[in-house]
């Protein structure tokens, strides 16, 4: 295996690929100082890159693993020349991906001691979707000041205002939720039905375009 950091200074990735020898393995990194980092064939994400170079001859496979970014692509090469574009293999976000404990405001509680109940949540395998589920009471009377029960960190937000519901089971109703720019999800509703589920315990199941 090879791992020469010269590898960085071609002006794009063809170049440094086709400078594997044949039957060789390359690891080269193409940080935000290489020609590499902005080449013309690079990645669709501008990221700093480590790229491994499985060459027989002919053919070679190329892995690029984001350093900076949270994607994995592949492309192959075959007779020196790109055979296809990049393929997104992975992202590297599997923290991303657990659930995570999601704190509460404005005296909104767990409704029970069940650790598979508590208010959570974490993105889905695309990245592209936040999943918050839980169940949540509030003591107190529900109204304008307290209707904030929680507010999602950046990166898990949506890009547009957005609305959902949810069909109460202990009286069968059904009202909105609604979840802002800045994270803060809400009941968009302060009717006696939304006043009377707040206090036994709300249902939270929510999917969110990110």
């Amino acid at each position: 295996m090879d791992s020469k950091r010269d590898y960085q200074n071609y002006t794009t990735v063809l170049e440094m690929v086709n400078a594997v020898s044949d039957g060789g393995t390359v690891i080269a990194f193409g940080d935000n100082q290489s020609p590499l980092y902005n080449a013309e064939d690079r990645p669709p994400t501008l990221c700093e890159y480590f790229y491994v170079i499985l060459s027989d001859g002919l053919r070679k496979n190329v892995v690029a693993f984001g350093f900076t970014g949270q994607n994995i692509y592949m492309r192959r090469v075959w007779s020196r020349v790109w055979s296809t574009d990049w393929t997104q293999a992975a992202t590297c976000a599997c923290a991303d991906k657990e659930w995570k404990p999601l704190p509460m405001v404005n005296g909104w509680t767990n409704s029970n001691s069940d650790g598979a109940a508590a208010l959570r949540y974490r993105k889905g395998a695309d990245g592209k979707i936040t999943y918050v589920t839980g169940i949540i009471k509030l003591e107190d009377a529900l109204s304008d000041e307290n209707q904030i029960f929680a507010y999602l960190p950046e990166g898990y937000r949506p890009k547009q205002h957005y609305w959902t519901g949810v069909c109460v089971d202990n009286n069968k109703t059904f009202w909105p939720y609604r979840i802002d720019l800045d994270g803060r999800i809400y009941i968009n509703s302060l009717n006696a039905s939304a006043q009377a589920s707040a206090k036994v315990g709300m249902w939270v199941n929510l999917t969110i375009p990110i």
